[in-house]
């Protein structure tokens, strides 16, 4: 059986290509021909892109590639992984699923990142901000501020006080104001773990800060999009508003499979990452691209 070529593609920025080159080592140790490029849009009908908005584009021009989609990872700190979804990123994306009980979490130390249940923040709620134009969220509501409002009045209504934590990257070139006015808003300089420690219940689309919120303690998690990595311990509380909340007696379980979903960027292409993704590139090449999203999965 002749391989197909996959294209590799990355911008020269470190930490991208960081991960992209052991994949395309990887790649060609087992016998693929591997392309490594600047190009926007490949041709190639296998294309390993960062991010699910470069992803959308590629997708855009060439409706039947498969795509292998690498962000930044999951368990804080973020920037020290990669996560790595076939046709999809995070809930989207399909990623091994593997039970060891517990044991990569803690090999890798990850496990570190559990923290007791917080009693602090009862009466408080804090909604996290994304990117505005974040690839995530763009398909999911038509206007997100009007999302946000909403939220807010929402748990204003259910007697919370509520409060808004812009995400830092609009805060940082100061665009925050294109958010508008959801609630005060915290300290954008402030850690994530700060504004977490004062609030008992954390709501947004399906923003990674979820996943902070819940392996931080904070007990009352919720979440609106199956893009979301919490989405299979999540159980449907609202249809009208398409809330969900977290099921956090299903937190470890969820931190045990996760850790098979994030990779050290050397990691990536290894023999151990080849063994459970390449079955599925080639389930997803036999079945005309169609895929099992993480969101389907239950844990």
């Amino acid at each position: 059986m002749k391989l197909p070529q996959i294209a590799c593609v990355t911008r020269p920025i470190g930490h991208q290509v960081k991960a992209m080159t052991p994949l395309a080592e990887g790649l060609r140790r087992h016998g693929f021909r591997v392309r490594e490029t600047y190009d926007r849009c490949p041709p190639e009908d296998i294309v390993a892109c960062w991010g699910w908005g470069w992803a959308k584009e590629i997708r855009a021009k060439f409706p039947r590639t498969t795509i292998l989609c690498i962000d930044h990872g999951l368990f804080s700190p973020r920037k020290e992984t990669v996560v790595t979804g076939w046709q999809g990123l995070n809930g989207f994306g399909e990623h091994p699923v593997v039970d060891d009980g517990g044991e990569r979490l803690h090999q890798k130390g990850w496990d570190k990142v559990i923290q007791p249940w917080r009693e602090t923040g009862a009466g408080k709620a804090l909604i996290l901000g994304q990117v505005y134009r974040d690839a995530m969220i763009v398909d999911a509501v038509e206007d997100y501020t009007l999302w946000l409002q909403a939220r807010s009045r929402q748990l204003q209504m259910e007697g919370l006080n509520v409060k808004f934590r812009p995400h830092p990257v609009q805060s940082r070139v100061g665009n925050d104001v294109i958010y508008g006015n959801v609630a005060p808003k915290t300290d954008w300089r402030r850690s994530l773990y700060e504004d977490l420690e004062e609030h008992g219940t954390v709501l947004a689309m399906n923003s990674n800060g979820l996943l902070d919120a819940l392996m931080f303690g904070v007990p009352d998690v919720r979440l609106y999009n199956k893009g979301s990595m919490l989405y299979p311990i999540s159980r449907a509380h609202n249809p009208e508003t398409g809330e969900r909340r977290v099921d956090r007696t299903r937190r470890e379980a969820l931190a045990n499979r996760l850790a098979w979903c994030q990779w050290q960027p050397h990691e990536v292409g290894s023999d151990t990452w080849m063994k459970l993704h390449l079955p599925i590139l080639h389930r997803v090449l036999d079945n005309s691209g169609r895929h099992s999203p993480w969101w389907t999965h239950s844990v």
